[in-house]
């Protein structure tokens, strides 16, 4: 006879498999429910445009087909790519959605891996297990950038956190090319570089080494931006080493908070509209027509009869004209209510952030309220187990770490308009806060029952 086995529970190692065959099952679950034609109508109906347009001229365009440098390249040369094996029709959308379910299930992965570094099995399980919310499933349906910018990020957050245990080359070309990826969709990653040297600096890593891949990360950027940079100069004749995309945002953040001016109390025409015409005067006509006061410069620029010379600089100097806007709001801003601009970017907005759960579709009828609750929760875990990492003298570094840049990304989007978008963007990183930290729940009870008995 075969002697009786006991059943033992799997271990995180192999629960991992299992979660990530359950959130591939959600995505495709979310698929069905959404239909394979759908879009969310915000920037996809214009990257999808900007991808075949790419395919098919080898122009990288947004929003008409004239060259752009309004959001960085990935977009357009990923859709592109995928165009030309999937066509440009009902199959492009659907092929666009598997994939970026594949990389959400793979940004899993990584998250996995990173609390696992610093946790083990069940840190990454745990944090891993973020993902199973249904708006991050709806998310990987958006052919938008936050899919693959959330994995790259994660993957940069994961080689950084090795990088702070094993000098190994591997984990340094990791996160190199992960960076890479993630400044293609979006230059917000520019941010994790002093958090990531910090973070190196605090773990004891050779200074020589460090020195060594901050000088081949540096030449590796000027390799991956020098291109880019050159077509920008030859096409709109400037310096634009990113994107010239800014001004839009930045202005319209100057529409969010307390106490910002009033636009019929502002003198556009004179601060910005007369500026902009002898800023960029080899842009424009010698002959400008006339304008009414009260219309609106997007719309001057955009008018083909109107003041540019070429058409092809007109989104260009919109975003210029935007910028210029956004900083004279800004100065009339502080001079009228200095107290309310910095409650308004250093608080309200900020604050705003942390809970907005990005869910334009109900999914699985989950409402907004639900997964606003449970960002909530999510927060307050946070802070828990921050606390407990400082009673129990734990796992503080990775903890404090991984809170110092969450807050650093937090504070830098508040710069600009903030969105449910961004916070979703983010959220990974509360993922890995929690999870890792609810490792420290079985100590946290050993030691009060220690207590409790020495109290008796």
């Amino acid at each position: 006879m075969k002697p009786h086995t006991r059943f033992r529970f799997p271990g995180p190692e192999k629960l991992i498999w299992l979660l990530l065959l359950a959130l591939l099952a959600e995505r495709l679950l979310v698929f069905a429910e959404l239909g394979p034609g759908y879009n969310s109508g915000a920037d996809d109906i214009n990257y999808v445009p900007a991808g075949i347009h790419f395919a098919r001229t080898g122009i990288l365009s947004y929003g008409s087909d004239y060259p752009s440098a309004l959001i960085m390249p990935g977009m357009p040369v990923v859709i592109g790519l995928v165009s030309l094996l999937a066509g440009d029709g009902a199959a492009l959308w659907v092929s666009m959605r598997v994939l970026w379910c594949l990389l959400g299930v793979l940004t899993a992965w990584y998250v996995y891996r990173a609390g696992t570094l610093c946790a083990g099995g069940w840190g990454g399980l745990l944090a891993a297990c973020g993902f199973l919310l249904p708006n991050m499933a709806w998310m990987n349906h958006v052919v938008l950038t936050e899919t693959p910018f959330v994995l790259f990020s994660c993957m940069c957050v994961f080689y950084t956190l090795a990088m702070g245990k094993s000098p190994e080359r591997r984990w340094f070309v990791g996160y190199l090319l992960s960076f890479a990826a993630a400044l293609l969709f979006r230059s917000n990653i520019l941010l994790t570089l002093p958090f990531t040297a910090l973070w190196l600096l605090l773990r004891r890593t050779d200074r020589r080494v460090l020195l060594r891949r901050a000088l081949t990360l540096g030449a590796a950027l000027l390799v991956l931006l020098t291109p880019w940079t050159v077509r920008n100069w030859r096409q709109f004749h400037a310096f634009i080493p990113l994107t010239y995309g800014a001004g839009n945002p930045m202005l319209l953040g100057t529409y969010q908070g307390e106490g910002w001016p009033e636009d019929g109390t502002l003198d556009y025409e004179t601060n910005v509209h007369q500026r902009m015409l002898r800023d960029y005067a080899d842009y424009y006509r010698d002959d400008p027509q006339p304008r009414g006061a009260d219309e609106s410069y997007y719309a001057l620029l955009y008018d083909p009869a109107g003041e540019v010379r070429d058409l092809k600089d007109a989104q260009y100097l919109s975003m210029q004209s935007d910028a210029l806007k956004a900083r004279y709001r800004l100065r009339v801003w502080w001079e009228q209510d200095p107290f309310g601009l910095l409650k308004s970017y250093l608080l309200i907005k900020p604050r705003w952030l942390l809970n907005w759960a990005w869910s334009w579709w109900g999914v699985f009828g989950v409402s907004y309220e639900a997964l606003h609750r449970l960002y909530q929760l999510n927060l307050l875990l946070c802070a828990g187990v921050l606390a407990l990492s400082l009673w129990l003298r734990r796992l503080r570094a990775p903890l404090w770490f991984l809170t110092a840049l969450y807050a650093g990304q937090v504070w830098l989007y508040a710069l600009s308009f903030i969105t449910d978008r961004y916070s979703s963007a983010l959220i990974p990183l509360r993922f890995l806060l929690a999870g890792i930290g609810l490792t420290l729940l079985p100590e946290a009870l050993r030691r009060l029952q220690s207590l409790r008995k020495r109290g008796h």
